[in-house]
């Protein structure tokens, strides 16, 4: 995904999301939907490994692709509304940020 295509969505605040040994969606652990316009979002991970499925397919210990602290991802809003996380050994923080197409 081209990067330079978006700016950040300053509607939508930089959120912290918490992800522990049970398979939840992304969205229910920002404890909110994703803002109404944003097209994509970017994932870092922080503090532990995880496990993630942005199919909607739920995660396990051995199932997802797995993404080590300091890796960044970017997913479409059908994939970040969709994904799924599970921590592979303790809990992990993710920062996510939301963004808009450039026009």
């Amino acid at each position: 995904m081209n990067t330079d295509a978006y700016l950040p969505n300053t509607a939508a605040a930089q959120q912290t999301a918490t992800v522990t040994s049970s398979a939840s969606l992304l969205t229910a652990l920002l404890g909110t939907a994703l803002h109404t316009k944003t097209d994509m979002v970017q994932i870092a991970v922080e503090t532990d490994a995880v496990r993630m499925c942005p199919s909607g397919t739920v995660p396990t210990a051995s199932l997802g692709a797995i993404l080590y602290p300091g890796q960044i991802i970017e997913l479409t809003r059908a994939e970040a509304d969709a994904a799924r996380v599970i921590r592979v050994t303790t809990n992990a923080t993710l920062q996510v940020i939301q963004y808009i197409k450039r026009n």
